[in-house]
């Protein structure tokens, strides 16, 4: 009877063992797979901020070249403007 109990505590205390080993094994791979959510998350924000920061460059380069066209035109308008006031002026 004091083997078999004997034997039943060794096979116990293997089975905690490996019980033990088991859950070590899956908190390891549970941390490591949050680090890697964690790097894949900052690696996302980091290009989401670079695509915006790039966006916002492409917008104010094309709202220059509006303004910078709207004054061209201004300026065409008014010479246009002004040649044709001279002309009449001529004529007169």
């Amino acid at each position: 009877l004091k083997g078999t109990i004997t034997a039943f505590r060794e096979e116990l205390e293997q089975l905690k063992m490996e019980g033990e080993r088991y859950v070590e094994e899956a908190l390891a791979t549970g941390h490591a797979e949050f680090r890697h959510l964690q790097n894949t998350i900052r690696a996302l924000r980091n290009e989401l901020e670079l695509r915006k920061i790039l966006y916002q460059e492409a917008l104010q380069s094309i709202e220059r070249a509006c303004r910078d066209e709207v004054g061209h035109l201004q300026q065409t308008i008014s010479a246009l403007r002004e040649q044709l006031e001279a002309s009449h002026a001529q004529k007169s």
